[in-house]
């Protein structure tokens, strides 16, 4: 009888081994198929601890969009100075959903509640403390006191919530595009590799910085070349060619601290980590998109009414016939990084209000695409809210927006 029990006894043993094994071969098999089938031809590639994502030409879900409800106007065509908004302005919230907009062209910056109520101003034109000469960067440390970079004065000046100065960090050295992420590092640009010949060369470099300004990582090299200008038109006409559908440098953090930077020579996207470490690359097939003479057409329009103080109407069509356009257009043109870790990456927009958005997961898979009329000047996603400036009949208005995922 206790033969037979033990021989019962093992026999469970055996079978409960067995379906354990069972479970953890199906288990196994369907977190393979999750990464393998999300979608027929997206390739994960994995070298020397960097994962490729190799995303197809076509989205995981055709039918994926997100749509976007206005719901806060910031700005007034005329009244209360103090809701006048210039024409270049800097926006970013903070943790409260305080507004925090910066005029470049009264150097200065107003706080407003997240009803958009202004509560006061911050700073003034000056080079004393708490004073700015060129605002280009406005952001948050990581105990949400604000930040103003100053690159003409070359300071960042440090401000509780409250708008009181707490300190300035003087940099001895010239950076542009000064960013600071979570953790206490800054990404920069920096000029080097100056020669000056015939024609003028030097190298626009983008990388990490210690709390110091100590240079730690490259990510990008750009090298730049201009020659002697013939007339003040031909110099115009070449800083236009630079810009005209060219490829610009775009980059954004995630709520850890991660970096996401692009180039769009190529559909490639680069994440690192707040160190500065090369983690990730995401990519998508896609294909170049012609410049047509409706899209030069636009950007004559653009740039002649920001040019309009310096060259009028009959001067600036003189400056566009020397602008060279390039064939094709860039991969995409900016993108932006949600709060739940998507990707937000504008591909173009043009004459159209409609612009074309990629929707990539936080594993950097191609999920979705569609068109919105979502302003993309200054957007930015926080507490679940997108927020963006808007250019109506030629005045500016900060924009909240709720949004909602939409399956069609």
């Amino acid at each position: 009888m206790t033969k037979i029990r033990k021989q019962k006894t093992k026999t469970r043993k055996l079978e409960s081994t067995l379906i354990y094994l069972l479970l953890q071969l199906i288990l196994i098999g369907s977190l393979s198929s999750c990464r393998n089938s999300s979608s027929p031809s997206t390739h994960f590639e994995e070298t020397e601890g960097i994962l490729t994502i190799k995303n197809p030409s076509e989205p995981l879900h055709p039918s994926l969009a997100l749509l976007f409800k206005e719901e806060l106007s910031i700005g007034v065509v005329e009244g209360d100075e103090n809701y006048m908004l210039g024409w270049h302005i800097l926006l970013n919230i903070d943790n409260q959903g305080n507004f925090y907009i910066g005029d470049v062209e009264r150097a200065q910056i107003n706080k407003y509640d997240p009803q958009g109520n202004f509560l006061f101003t911050i700073g003034r034109r000056g080079q004393g403390p708490g004073e700015f000469q060129a605002i280009s960067k406005i952001g948050f440390d990581e105990k949400d006191n604000l930040y103003v970079f100053d690159v003409k004065s070359q300071k960042i000046s440090l401000f509780n919530p409250a708008g009181e100065l707490i300190k300035e960090i003087k940099i001895f050295q010239f950076l542009e595009e000064l960013t600071l992420n979570p953790h206490g590092y800054y990404l920069a640009r920096k000029v080097d590799n100056i020669k000056l010949e015939a024609s003028k060369k030097w190298d626009y470099t983008y990388g990490f910085f210690d709390q110091n300004f100590n240079f730690l990582h490259e990510i990008l090299r750009l090298p730049q070349e201009v020659t002697p200008a013939t007339t003040p038109y031909h110099l115009m006409a070449d800083t236009l060619s630079k810009i005209a559908f060219q490829p610009q440098v775009s980059y954004d953090f995630d709520q850890e601290g991660n970096l996401y930077f692009g180039y769009p020579q190529t559909y490639e996207i680069k994440k690192y980590s707040p160190q500065g470490e090369l983690i990730q690359i995401i990519q998508r097939r896609y294909q170049p998109q012609k410049v047509t003479n409706r899209d030069k057409k636009y950007f004559q329009q653009i740039q002649t009414t920001r040019m309009s103080n310096k060259f009028p109407p009959n001067q600036a069509s003189k400056i566009f016939k020397l602008v060279k356009f390039p064939q094709f257009k860039p991969a995409y043109e900016s993108f932006k990084v949600m709060d739940n870790g998507w990707l937000f990456v504008i591909v173009s927009s043009g004459p159209s209000e409609e612009k074309i958005i990629d929707l990539f997961d936080k594993e950097g898979i191609y999920i979705g695409q569609f068109k919105s009329k979502i302003p993309t000047e200054g957007l930015m996603f926080k507490g679940a809210k997108a927020y963006a400036v808007a250019t109506i009949d030629g005045y500016k208005f900060v924009k909240r927006y709720q949004y909602s995922r939409l399956k069609r």
